[in-house]
This record gives C-alpha cells, sequence and structure tokens, in this order.
C-alpha cells in the first residue's frame, strides 16, 4: 500500500453503520406513519359500521314521502290560485256589467221620479177629497137627509 491509498475494507464499515441507523430512524417514521394511518382506518372503520343504513334508507324514503306531500300541496295551492284568480276576473267583469244596469235603472229611476212625484201627489189629492167626501156623506146620513144620487 503506496501512497497513502486507503484500504477497500477500511472506512467500510463506519459508512455502512450509518447507512443502516439512517434507515432505521426512517423505518421507524414510517412505522409511526402506518401505525397512525391504521389507526384512522380503523376509526373511520368502526364509524362505516355504526351507520345504520336501513334506519338512513328508512329517513330517506319519508324524507321522500313529505315532498312529494309538499308537492302535491302546492300544485294543489297553486290550481286553487288559479282558480280564484278566474273567479276574480269572472267577478270583475260582472261588476263592470252590474255598474252599467246600475246606471242605466237610475237614469230610468231619474226620468220616473217626476212622474213618481206627480201620481203621489194626485193621489194625496184624491184621499184628501175621498175623505171629505165620506165626510159628507156621513153628514148625510146622520141628518136624515136625502142623499143625491
Amino acid at each position: 500500500m503506496k501512497g497513502g491509498s486507503i484500504r477497500a475494507d477500511d472506512g467500510g464499515m463506519i459508512g455502512k453503520k450509518s447507512q443502516i441507523a439512517e434507515l432505521e430512524t426512517e423505518t421507524a417514521a414510517l412505522d409511526e406513519s402506518l401505525a397512525a394511518l391504521r389507526n384512522d382506518i380503523a376509526g373511520k372503520e368502526n364509524a362505516l359500521t355504526s351507520i345504520e343504513l336501513k334506519t338512513l334508507a328508512g329517513n330517506a324514503k319519508r324524507i321522500e314521502q313529505q315532498m312529494t306531500g309538499v308537492e302535491m300541496r302546492i300544485a294543489q295551492i297553486e290550481f286553487e290560485k288559479k282558480r280564484i284568480n278566474e273567479n276574480m276576473e269572472r267577478n270583475s267583469s260582472e261588476n263592470v256589467k252590474l255598474a252599467a244596469e246600475a246606471e242605466e235603472l237610475q237614469k230610468e229611476l231619474n226620468v220616473l221620479v217626476p212622474e213618481i212625484e206627480r201620481l203621489e201627489k194626485e193621489r194625496s189629492t184624491n184621499e184628501q177629497n175621498s175623505g171629505a167626501a165620506a165626510s159628507e156623506l156621513e153628514q148625510w146620513k146622520c141628518c136624515g137627509a136625502n142623499i143625491p144620487t
């Protein structure tokens, strides 16, 4: 061995020991990570097994039935709303017709009022004349005079 050459087995052991130590450290870290992942998986598997699919399916079915009921109620309300709007339109047009008819009747009444008043005055006059005639007739009967015929 000349010139300060290093023997093949010199220092080789130290390098391998440090490499083994590094690998052991890395292995320990990976083992810890693996254990954490296994714990996480086990926890999720427990959570998954605790879920009752029948209950969830029943709940989903019940919610779907409720939604169907609500949708039916909404459709019924929409139908009733449409019918009410149609009735309101019909009533509105009927009100217009009735208002026009009432206006015509009011005009007729305004025309007839003077005639009615005239006829009432005439009736009143006739009643007074009739009362006076009846009174005069009573006087004639009472006195025993001959009643002119």
